[in-house]
């Protein structure tokens, strides 16, 4: 068993190859291709996240809390991913009343 196999706790950091490194820095520079955008946020989703990960650790409340909590924040950006954009709204202040526009 390697080290990109073996068994780790949720508070440790998943290993993080270099295309991966590269591609979230592309990213983060607002530069990176089709490609690493896909590589990126797959390995935010399903590494850094566990999204498809067992949140359960036997005998530990706290591991399963924080195994929990970093897969929500995938689910959230998971859920985001797929959701329909919702309208803008717009809100007016209009003769000190607080009016509400839906574009």
């Amino acid at each position: 068993m390697n080290e990109a196999t073996k068994p780790r706790g949720p508070h440790i950091p998943p290993v993080i190859p270099k295309d991966i490194a590269m591609a979230l820095k592309a990213l983060d520079a607002g530069k990176a291709n089709e490609g690493q955008q896909r590589a990126a946020l797959d390995w935010i989703m399903f590494e850094a996240c566990g999204i498809r990960n067992l949140s359960y650790q036997p005998g530990d409340v706290a591991a399963t809390a924080f195994a929990e909590g970093r897969r929500f924040a995938g689910l959230l950006v998971a859920g985001a991913l797929q959701a329909s954009p919702a309208p803008m709204v717009i809100k007016r202040v209009s003769r000190g009343k607080r009016q509400e526009a839906q574009e």
